[in-house]
């Protein structure tokens, strides 16, 4: 089962997260990742 994400390990990450960037922070770290992984993507395709 390596290489698989459980719920408890998602809820340290996301807790870490918190305590790192603080709340503030993250929903501009969350849109700055998804614009890249869409670039990523688009690029990809062509």
């Amino acid at each position: 089962m390596m290489g698989q994400i459980g719920p408890l390990e998602l809820a340290i990450l996301l807790i870490l997260a918190l305590i790192i960037f603080s709340h503030k922070k993250l929903p501009e770290i969350g849109k700055n990742i998804a614009r890249g992984f869409k670039e990523f993507k688009k690029e990809t395709k062509k």
